[in-house]
């Protein structure tokens, strides 16, 4: 799974895929790993065959993960859509949101600040 990521974010994409095939291959159990695959067409370029996938399991795909698929497709209406869903259904999932790379293509949109600010409320310091 995270081999797959370090092969994708090295712009290596077909080895990338390959390490997420494989992934699945050993897990097909696991919600996250065809996600992953999912994410690594869009950043890709094969959108396509990113939509065909959560087109055939979204509704078991861990939710933050599927709007980050969205984000790097550019259909930041979605992403936002699925990331406020996160927040209400799998909160944990956003710990690490804002140092995740594959919220880059987020940054920009004034919705991102409204998140984090969403986000810092929900934080009790000790």
């Amino acid at each position: 799974y995270w081999i797959g990521f370090a092969h994708a974010w090295n712009k290596e994409f077909e080895q990338g895929y390959a390490a997420m095939h494989r992934a699945i291959e050993l897990d097909p159990n696991d919600r996250y790993a065809p996600v992953g695959l999912a994410y690594l067409y869009a950043l890709g370029g094969e959108g396509n065959r990113a939509l065909e996938i959560l087109d055939e399991g979204v509704d078991g795909f861990p939710v933050i993960e599927t709007g980050l698929v969205y984000g790097e497709l550019g259909d930041l209406d979605e992403a936002f859509a699925y990331i406020n869903r996160a927040f209400e259904e799998e909160p944990i999932s956003l710990f690490y949101l804002s140092a995740d790379p594959a919220a880059d293509p987020l940054r920009d949109d004034p919705r991102w600040e409204e998140l984090l600010e969403k986000l810092a409320v929900g934080i009790e310091l000790p």
